[in-house]
């Protein structure tokens, strides 16, 4: 396809990962058309002028272009992209049951790629109807350094930073009591389950305990299973910002100081109160330029067991060392102490040591640095991602 859509303008995130693909693929021939959020209803005008029927497709992220947008709606409530034959490619972020109320109306011409092993598993079970490419991770941006040398380990000024909004997990107690005791109970036990479990799915948790917890075991259905975890979203979260404020909570009470961008950082709660240093929202592009003043950039995976992240991508790439818990797919490409340093879920009393020891050493530092840049550069940008969803695309 000669002709691609991409989208921007509603999750700054996720525009910014097509803005950095968009212009690869302009280097690669290909004409863009950036639909924006922001100017809806004049991207939707102009949209229509692009598309040629043939040669044209188009690329989203997390349903963008497929959900329910009245505007990319034709008078008989189908998408416009069936009315002029547009094959759809979307690039899912999150697990799947986040968006279970967008698969019984996807276009005919419809390919969901996943960035994580397991999802596409997820999909394969639940929604055998859905068409599958080929697994994509994520991927991450280097910064221009406009001319200038990249910033050494030992002159960078921030210690450690983390991207990423905080909230208590007892925001999410609401979801987990609405629904009376005996639910809660359940809910309960299987958060529970999954704290002391790290290394586990939300799945390999929730079905082996529902499963028990049902009266007659046949009686769970596929469809009642994907049902239930339609609704688990809340609870997804909630085991994600648990690990994620356990994490910081014992670097800055080791004495630690981390600065901390996103919403949220500002109420976070921990003994040691000064050794958080919040910063308010921040762009994509900010946060980049924050990783490249930081020595270490703290990421903790979002339950991708079997994927990766672009906090470890975007890390490598702005020449920081990059301090992640791991996954399946994260253990064939990454070295510890070579080009990234790891840790698990299942020891966090002995992240503040590893986090100690590398400070005060920043030669290694440097050389892990090195090495998870020229990792990263070799084929984990979104100009990699961009030549190989051209390559798949134009098939």
């Amino acid at each position: 396809m000669k002709k691609l859509i991409l989208f921007k303008g509603g999750t700054e995130t996720l525009g910014f990962f097509s803005e950095q693909m968009e212009k690869e693929f302009r280097l690669l021939g290909h004409e863009v058309f950036m639909f924006d959020y922001k100017k809806e209803a004049e991207s939707a005008f102009r949209l229509l002028r692009f598309i040629k029927k043939g040669n044209t497709a188009m690329l989203s992220f997390n349903f963008h272009g497929l959900c329910n947008e009245q505007l990319l709606r034709d008078e008989s409530d189908r998408y416009i992209w069936e009315d002029f034959g547009v094959p759809c490619y979307n690039i899912v972020v999150d697990h799947p049951f986040y968006y279970d109320r967008f698969m019984p109306q996807l276009p005919a011409d419809y390919t969901q790629l996943c960035v994580d092993r397991n999802h596409e598993a997820y999909m394969c079970r639940f929604y055998p109807h859905v068409k599958l490419g080929p697994f994509l991770p994520l991927a991450g941006t280097e910064l221009d350094w406009e001319g200038d040398e990249p910033l050494p380990i030992r002159d960078r000024d921030i210690d450690l930073l983390f991207v990423g909004s905080s909230a208590a997990p007892e925001f999410y107690e609401q979801y987990i009591k609405k629904e009376g005791p005996e639910y809660e109970a359940f809910y309960r036990s299987v958060m529970d389950e999954m704290i002391k479990n790290p290394d586990k799915t939300f799945e390999e948790v929730f079905e082996p305990m529902i499963r028990r917890t049902a009266q007659e075991h046949d009686h769970i259905t596929d469809d009642m299973l994907r049902e239930a975890y339609s609704h688990m979203v809340h609870f997804d979260m909630y085991i994600r910002y648990y690990y994620r404020c356990a994490v910081i909570r014992i670097l800055a009470d080791s004495g630690l100081k981390v600065v901390c961008v996103g919403s949220g950082w500002d109420k976070f709660e921990c003994q040691s109160r000064d050794n958080i240093i919040p910063l308010s929202y921040c762009t994509s592009l900010e946060c980049l330029r924050l990783m490249r003043r930081s020595k270490i950039c703290i990421n903790v995976m979002p339950w991708f067991k079997n994927g990766a992240h672009d906090r470890i991508f975007n890390t490598m790439l702005n020449r920081s060392v990059s301090f992640t818990d791991s996954s399946v797919y994260l253990d064939t490409i990454l070295t510890d102490g070579q080009d990234c340093l790891l840790y698990s879920l299942k020891e966090l009393d002995v992240i503040p040591g590893i986090i100690k020891d590398a400070l005060n050493d920043p030669e290694r530092l440097q050389s892990i640095a090195d090495a998870g840049y020229e990792l990263a550069r070799a084929g984990h940008t979104w100009a990699h991602r961009a030549d190989f969803l051209s390559e798949y695309v134009s098939k």
